[in-house]
């Protein structure tokens, strides 16, 4: 690197500078070989950016379980071949059931790390429990949405109350009319929500 006639020289023995233009293409490269890992039960790996999801399926949990243990422990291994680290406590697993059951010794072991079931996570920006509604995604918007429009209604600094601000935000919608109404329901009187 050079600047204002000072030179700086520096090797890189692993890995590829952050920031640099080459780097998202050698990370896919990278981790193509990754997500041509086989299994014997169905699975599926998904990778954005630098995330993995990793996904199977059967009826029985503690099968499932079972399989996704060894999904990460085949994970775990070529990450170690490759130089890599997974960071356990940013994991998060997930069970998705129609009905609640026991979750009790439903446990996933990465990097002597143990993982508990969780009942929701936020995955690129939707918010998923275990029976996958979008309860948690509503709500977490709509509170969203209220503060937006809270913090609309305050008075800025130096406001002589002469002009109405005129403020506009967009809401996301997911789901059906049952979504829009409650997100509607946020910023209109009880006399209007009747109309929606």
């Amino acid at each position: 690197m050079s600047h204002n006639g000072s030179n700086l020289e520096s090797s890189v023995s692993l890995g590829c500078p952050q920031g640099g233009v080459l780097s998202p293409f050698l990370w896919v490269i990278l981790i193509d070989d990754l997500l041509r890992l086989n299994f014997n039960f169905p699975f599926r790996l998904i990778a954005y950016a630098d995330d993995l999801t990793v996904l199977t399926s059967h009826k029985d949990a503690s099968i499932a379980a079972i399989n996704l243990q060894s999904m990460c422990d085949s994970i775990v291994a070529w990450c170690g071949d490759s130089k890599l680290y997974i960071n356990a406590l940013k994991t998060i697993f997930m069970l998705f059931a129609r009905k609640s059951f026991d979750k009790s010794g439903l446990n996933l072991i990465i990097n002597s790390t143990n993982i508990a079931p969780s009942d929701e996570a936020v995955l690129l920006g939707f918010t998923l429990d275990f029976r996958l509604n979008w309860h948690a995604h509503v709500d977490a918007k709509c509170l969203a949405a209220k503060k937006s429009l809270l913090c609309s209604q305050k008075k800025p600094k130096g406001y002589l109350g002469r002009k109405p601000l005129n403020i506009t935000f967009s809401l996301q919608l997911y789901g059906g009319a049952n979504t829009f109404v409650r997100l509607l329901g946020v910023g209109l009187s009880s006399q209007n929500k009747s109309r929606y």
